[in-house]
């Protein structure tokens, strides 16, 4: 078969834009949901540097500057948290996330700069909250990357980090670990040339107190005097005071108390005049009371001691309010002020709470922002495979068009199918739906065209036409077979989601285990001639062997197998399946081919899903990597299991294994003394009205082909009104009178359901009968039709003599319904009885929707809810309903008849049909008796006869492979 040039790749490539448009929206709906929730909680400066920050980031237009932009937000939130109550460690980690994720393996310098940099906020909300593993972690990556870097700039990222890791050792008193960093720090400048004019003078003051903590006073004393050099140089007075403290601190620690009060009054004379540095200035108190201390200057040490106290208690609570707190306690015992000293030691324990509640605000803070990671984790990978899905979805759908094409071998209607993907494809890039929707909507789109080719083939084959030839007879009978092998295709595609999430059951039925498997090899033969391939296939022992099996799922595991061995076996080749039957009545399958063959590495992983072999000595086959992984989910949901072994150049075999249940052996299947009639049967007790009727049925659907072949199928009957979507067709009911209308579901303008709404809140048209036709599969949309009302919904694709059968019923039921009304309007004296039974509202019941009060509306539920309660009960009759509803049998007709239409005999026939129906589509069971059985009907043949007289289908279609 021949196809446009490039199309397959165009139609990839607007796959590809479909999917990326889906992602894109959703990381900017987060993007814009997070940033408007973060921006009400800053300060009103951060505010306004954040808000910069976002519109800056709105026109960002490259990697880059995105990523600048989300760092300088980084920065807002870390510097804000030294004024909120609670900071916002979560945006934080938010939005370094965002930096991190633009910019990971990118090669740039600027690229990897904002990596690090996104990495090292990270590190420092999980120190600032305490998990110091994870800070560690993230910090030990900026040195892992910035290792074999011989670019300066990167400098200020390693010693950021080195800082902080020995800032965790030291919170753990492992000082010597913490001088471990900076000695690695320092072989790293040696070792890349780096001035050490760059060492910071923060370095050298954590070296010198990790040292005098340790006792290496002559050392601390060195670096000290590196911090003073490095601070003065760099003009940054904070630090130098910070350098003069510590070396107060040194000499405190050494009793040196000239030295120390020196360094003391230099640190004064820079903190006084600042209001900034009042953490600092507390610190010279503290000192100057230790040096009091020292002195033996009580008096002094007490002075200090309140100054000190004072000073932090403006600060943030720390470990440090303990020591001054628990000094000044120690003054005022040592002046006898003890009632002071109990003051203070109530303050200490405050303090004790107070961080011991923020140690718990951390943790829960931690589990939060764990909890959100595991949450956006989860749903990034959802996206992903939802991603996957559609875009695998998407092919399935080109093929079956393709397909279709083959079939006909029509080379004009080839290339008009073809132009009818790009259009469905550009259609679908249009929408912008939720995910969630979209399996719905394409079902939707492969159902029309379905019902577009199922139709006519029916109408062919049932048309008696004698110039059709038994080998065109034969073709159109394998066209119908494969239109049908297609819907179920689409079916197991939805599939996917529910192995997903284990929702997925087995439905299994008693099946010929020979003619099963050799009708599945059949299928094949012809695509193998095409492929020039051998194909073998022998099914040992099997012959009259009857098991319990879910067929449909076994026919895709084979037929999952098969296309792939056909895929990667060449011209030429062979390919074999062999089943047999073992002593433990497992079925075991073996499908081989001689194809290219799976590396060794390969082999453990291609049952994953979205597996792609990595093999570059191996050309680029496309795929997605679904197919073998349903197969596994498949096997393992039946409780069997399968086995790959391969060699390069020789080829594969799969061996699937599966146990079977009540194994026998017999020439007839199951139920043989059920007589149930074939659909040519029943057909001949099945007729329609011939002639033409003065009933006028509106037709509202908007696809061109589906309304003339709708048309054709009534046309003969009835007198038909077209529109193209809701809207157009509560134009023409203003000026045409119909009996009944026929409606698409989904179309532009206005959707079925939302004309089916307003037709159903009109005095006017709300007794029109209404018949749905709908590819949506999912139940919650039949719920939602049956509860605005609907008379009857049809479920593409479906045939003609479904959308008869459906039409004729209602018209019937509606018809009489009418002139039992007129009959009671006609009694010139309506008693209070008749009067009560003037109908207001509608029913919700598929079928009876009339215009009924509340109560009628309870009543005709309640009926309806008895007679299924009491489906399988033969001895329930009219007088035990009436019993049950409080009614007498006279009333009980009535109303049933005024509501609904229908004698309460036939109504109670509905029930049992309408039960059926919906027994049928779940696919409870797995054959036609025990359906008629649970809806209470003991005569096969006669439910089979009502279910097409109602429905159009025979039951027995339900079960076809």
């Amino acid at each position: 078969m021949n196809c446009p040039k490039n199309l397959h790749r165009k139609i990839l490539f607007g796959c590809a834009l479909l999917i990326g448009f889906f992602s894109y929206s959703n990381n900017k709906d987060t993007n814009t949901s997070e940033s408007k929730d973060l921006r009400t909680t800053l300060l009103a400066t951060h505010q306004k540097k954040l808000r910069e920050k976002l519109d800056l980031l709105k026109v960002a237009v490259n990697t880059i500057d995105s990523a600048k932009a989300y760092t300088d937000i980084c920065k807002i939130y870390y510097k804000s948290t030294y004024y909120l109550k609670e900071p916002r460690y979560d945006s934080i980690l938010y939005y370094s996330d965002k930096v991190v994720q633009l910019t990971k393996n990118k090669l740039s310098p600027e690229s990897k700069k904002q990596f690090l940099v996104g990495v090292g906020f990270k590190g420092t909300v999980y120190l600032s909250l305490g998990d110091l593993v994870k800070a560690l972690n993230y910090f030990n990556i900026i040195i892992a990357e910035t290792e074999d870097i011989f670019d300066h700039s990167f400098f200020d990222r390693r010693q950021s980090a080195t800082t902080n890791i020995s800032e965790i050792y030291a919170i753990q008193k492992n000082y010597q670990l913490a001088l471990d960093q900076f000695d690695a720090l320092f072989t790293y400048i040696n070792k890349k040339n780096i001035t050490t004019t760059k060492i910071s003078s923060i370095v050298y003051l954590r070296y010198a107190r990790y040292s005098r903590e340790l006792g290496n006073m002559d050392i601390a004393l060195d670096f000290i005097n590196k911090a003073l050099t490095t601070a003065t140089r760099n003009k940054y007075v904070f630090r130098t005071a910070m350098a003069y403290l510590e070396l107060a601190h040194l000499y405190v620690d050494t009793n040196d108390i000239i030295q120390a009060d020196l360094f003391l009054e230099k640190a004064h004379d820079i903190l006084i005049n600042e209001k900034n540095y009042l953490s600092l200035l507390s610190k010279y108190y503290y000192l100057k009371a230790l040096m009091s201390a020292k002195k033996n200057d009580l008096s002094m040490k007490l002075y200090n001691a309140e100054k000190a106290f004072g000073l932090i208690m403006n600060q943030n609570v720390s470990e440090r309010h303990i020591a001054f707190a628990n000094l000044l306690y120690n003054v005022y015992k040592e002046k006898g002020l003890f009632e002071k000293a109990n003051t203070v030691l109530e303050k200490i324990a405050t303090i004790k709470n107070k961080i011991s509640n923020n140690k718990q605000l951390k943790k829960s803070l931690l589990l939060e922002i764990q909890r959100r990671d595991e949450s956006i984790a989860l749903v990034e990978a959802e996206s992903e495979t939802l991603n996957q899905v559609i875009l695998f979805i998407v092919l399935l759908f080109i093929i079956a068009l393709i397909a279709a094409i083959y079939i006909y071998k029509d080379r004009r209607k080839k290339m008009e199918l073809v132009r009818e993907i790009v259009k469905k494809n550009k259609e679908l890039k249009q929408l912008d739906d939720a995910k969630s929707l979209f399996f719905s909507n394409i079902t939707h789109e492969l159902q029309t065209p379905l019902t577009l080719i199922t139709g006519p083939l029916e109408q062919a084959l049932n048309s008696n036409n004698e110039q059709l030839d038994v080998v065109t007879k034969s073709k159109l009978k394998m066209a119908m077979k494969n239109t049908a092998s297609l819907k179920t295709l689409i079916n197991d595609i939805l599939d996917l989601s529910k192995l997903k999430v284990k929702k997925m059951a087995l439905h299994t039925r008693r099946t010929a285990l020979d003619t099963f498997l050799n009708t599945i090899m059949q299928k094949f033969v012809p695509l193998m001639k095409q492929k020039q391939l051998t194909f073998d296939f022998c099914f040992k022992n099997l012959e009259h062997l009857h098991t319990i099996i879910d067929t449909k799922k076994l026919e895709k595991v084979l037929s999952n197998l098969l296309s792939n061995a056909i895929k990667y076996t060449p011209a030429k080749g062979t390919i074999s399946v062999y089943g047999k039957l073992d002593t433990k009545d497992i079925l075991v399958i073996s499908v081989k081919d001689t194809g290219v063959g799976i590396s060794i590495d390969d082999i453990p992983l291609v049952f994953d899903r979205y597996f792609q072999s990595k093999d570059t000595s191996k050309p680029l086959e496309g795929g997605y990597g679904i197919g073998l992984s349903l197969v596994k989910e498949l096997v393992e949901l039946m409780n069997g299991t399968i086995y790959l072994q391969s060699e390069i150049d020789k080829g594969s075999e799969f061996i699937v294994t599966l146990p079977l249940k009540n194994v026998t052996k017999k020439t007839k299947m199951t139920f043989t003394n059920v007589q149930v009639p074939t659909i040519e049967a029943i057909s001949d007790h099945f007729t329609l009205n011939t002639e033409v009727s003065d009933k006028t049925i509106l037709i509202v659907e908007d696809h061109p082909e589906m309304q003339q072949f709708i048309a054709s199928i009534l046309q003969e009957n009835y007198q038909l009104v077209i529109v193209n979507n809701g809207k157009e067709a509560l134009d023409k009911l203003q000026s045409t009178a119909v009996d009944l209308i026929v409606s698409d579901v989904m179309m532009p303008a206005m959707d079925g359901f939302t004309l089916l709404e307003t037709l159903k809140e009109s005095d006017a048209y709300r007794e029109i009968p209404i018949i749905m036709l709908t590819a949506l599969s999912d139940i919650k949309y039949k719920l939602n039709a049956l509860t605005i009302g609907v008379d009857d919904y049809l479920t593409k694709p479906f045939i003609a003599s479904e959308l008869l059968a459906r039409i004729q019923n209602l018209l019937q039921r509606y018809q009489s319904r009418k002139e039992f009304k007129e009959e009671i309007e006609a009694t010139v004296h309506m008693d209070d009885e008749l009067l009560e039974m003037t109908p207001k509202n509608n029913s919700i019941y598929m079928g009876l929707s009339v215009k009924t009060s509340k109560s009628d509306t309870e009543l005709i539920e309640k009926v309806a809810e008895i007679i299924e309660e009491n489906m399988d009960n033969s001895d329930f009759k009219l007088n035990d309903l009436s019993e049950k509803t409080y009614l007498s049998e006279r009333q009980l007709r009535r109303k049933i008849k005024l509501i609904t239409g229908l004698s309460p005999k036939k109504f109670q026939r509905e029930i049992q049909l309408l039960k059926a129906r919906t027994l049928f589509e779940d696919g409870t069971y797995n054959n036609v008796k025990a359906v008629a059985m649970s809806v209470g009907m003991h005569n096969t043949t006669r439910f089979s006869k009502l279910y097409m007289e109602r429905f159009g289908k025979h039951p027995s279609n339900y079960f076809q492979i």
